[in-house]
């Protein structure tokens, strides 16, 4: 914990924080506890709080990376329409951060740009979800063919599939300058993609 004073009207107010490593990324959390000085309290207290008013300001930031991703999706030879696209910064330690996110337009494109600030080399990736294959199975009709690209929201009985791919560290940038794009191409998603989920709430 650190201890944060703050100066009243009436009193010299102490607060005890929680502040986080100066690597996190997460927001300050809520005040802890608080008491009570008269105005005439020792000066003493006045030279801590400068001092860790100073320390908790100077501390370095994590540098910030960031990354690009593009590319294009087909299902056959259809390209594949309103497919949610997700770019994330894989954590190990904690909940993955989502960089960005767009769905595919009506060439099946998307592309994806985000930062984050990390001490570590970032790591990211994209996760795709979508339907392509599963019209067959339910229907015994075509993936994409009689609905040009895109598959009927009504019909969806089943959870989207999710694929996930990490993308190499060597397209990490340094800052939010001109990014180096990883292109991913032109990918069907009809190919036997191994590990695969099924992903109901995205």
């Amino acid at each position: 914990h650190n201890v944060l004073l703050c100066l009243s009207s009436s009193s010299l107010v102490i607060h005890s924080l929680s502040f986080p490593s100066p690597f996190s990324r997460r927001p300050f959390p809520c005040i802890l506890s608080s008491f009570s000085f008269s105005p005439m309290a020792d000066m003493r207290s006045l030279f801590i709080f400068f001092c860790l008013h100073f320390l908790v300001f100077s501390l370095p930031l994590s540098p910030l990376q960031s990354i690009s991703v593009r590319g294009h999706l087909y299902c056959g030879q259809f390209p594949m329409k309103d497919v949610k696209v997700k770019l994330i910064d894989i954590d190990p330690e904690e909940t993955d951060d989502l960089l960005d996110s767009a769905f595919t337009d009506e060439n099946g494109h998307f592309a994806l740009s985000g930062a984050t600030r990390e001490e570590d080399v970032m790591q990211g990736a994209i996760k795709i979800y979508h339907h392509c294959g599963d019209r067959l199975a339910l229907y015994g009709e075509p993936s994409y063919g009689q609905t040009n690209g895109k598959i009927s929201r009504k019909k969806k009985k089943i959870c989207t599939r999710k694929i996930k791919w990490e993308i190499p560290t060597e397209y990490n940038t340094d800052g939010t300058g001109a990014p180096r794009w990883f292109e991913i191409g032109t990918i069907n998603m009809e190919l036997g993609f191994s590990g695969y989920e099924r992903d109901c709430r995205h």
